[in-house]
């Protein structure tokens, strides 16, 4: 059998190799002893300190498929109530409706209503602004004046009173009127006749108005073939 220098250099290679590998075998088994001796060991088992909850069956989180399938919307939340006055609780079977409006109040018993208008003349139609009407007891009290009991600035007041006599006056401007009533305990009606009227003055040269700054009017009392020397009522009337 021939060796070469080749085989021989093979052979030292291989022999350091066995060398090498027997050497690291004590190291490996020293190395795991210790886990060897802890898991062989007579010890018992570590306990935890304190024993684990179940956590339960598995949850699927996976989204949900299908046509019907989509989000899910959480559960409406529920209203708190506010602190208030109690509330009175509706019996079954009442009607939902506002409350009824309750009726006014009966008159007092023992009165009449004095129902009082005023006209420019017998025929025409009521006066509607710019009266004043006062009511006067029918006998003057114990300073010799008689008393005033209502006052009504209303074109056709309604005047509630007991029944009793009374001194009715009313006033437009300068013109006044005064009766004599005997109320019951009904209504009673009384028109008065007012002698009073207005005045519309304008000038016109043909069909054509005069304008106002270029025209003014003077009133007198009396006839106009009266030759004597008067004062205007009014003077200087614009149109």
């Amino acid at each position: 059998m021939m060796t070469t220098g080749r085989g021989f250099s093979r052979f030292r290679r291989s022999g350091r190799l066995w060398l090498v590998l027997a050497l690291s075998c004590p190291l490996t088994g020293l190395a795991i002893s210790p886990a060897a001796a802890q898991l062989f060991s007579d010890r018992p088992p570590p306990v935890p300190p304190a024993s684990v909850p179940d956590p339960g069956p598995a949850i699927n989180l996976a989204p949900p498929s299908g046509p019907g399938a989509g989000p899910v919307a959480p559960p409406p939340a529920v209203p708190q109530a506010l602190p208030g006055p109690p509330v009175a609780a509706i019996p079954p079977g009442a009607p939902a409706g506002p409350p009824p409006v309750a009726a006014p109040p009966p008159a007092a018993p023992n009165q009449g209503v004095l129902s009082l208008s005023a006209r420019y003349g017998k025929d025409l139609p009521n006066i509607n602004g710019g009266l004043v009407w006062r009511v006067f007891a029918d006998r003057p009290d114990e300073s010799g004046a008689f008393k005033m009991l209502r006052e009504d600035r209303g074109a056709t007041p309604n005047i509630v009173l007991p029944p009793g006599n009374y001194v009715v006056h009313v006033a437009l401007g300068l013109v006044s009127a005064v009766r004599a009533v005997n109320l019951k305990a009904e209504t009673d009606r009384e028109s008065f006749v007012l002698p009073a009227g207005g005045l519309r003055l304008e000038g016109r040269v043909g069909t054509s108005k005069i304008p106002p700054n270029q025209i003014s009017f003077a009133i007198y009392k009396g006839s106009q073939f009266d030759g004597r020397e008067r004062a205007p009522i009014v003077p200087n009337v614009a149109a």
